[in-house]
């Protein structure tokens, strides 16, 4: 994995998107390491808007909060999805 900061790396929201990109692009393993290192660029400028959803759903309730996370696991996989488009 690319080296990134220990919050990132740690976060469950961005590993789970993570893994969810890998799944879904296979592609991805396999990419060179400056296409990587912009894939998790990508995502992580992402990272701050989804936790805020999710910090909003959490307040409505247990059901709106997993539903959001997974619409946040495949919003900061579609922004990695982006990224190896371009």
């Amino acid at each position: 994995m690319i080296a990134q900061s220990r919050s990132v790396v740690a976060d469950p929201l961005f590993c789970a998107a993570l893994s969810a990109l890998t799944q879904l692009v296979p592609t991805y393993a396999g990419a060179n390491l400056e296409l990587k290192r912009r894939v998790c660029d990508s995502m992580q400028a992402e990272l701050a808007s989804a936790q805020y959803s999710l910090d909003q759903d959490r307040r409505i309730g247990e059901c709106v909060y997993q539903a959001g996370w997974h619409n946040a696991v495949l919003r900061l996989a579609l922004a990695g999805m982006y990224q190896l488009t371009r």
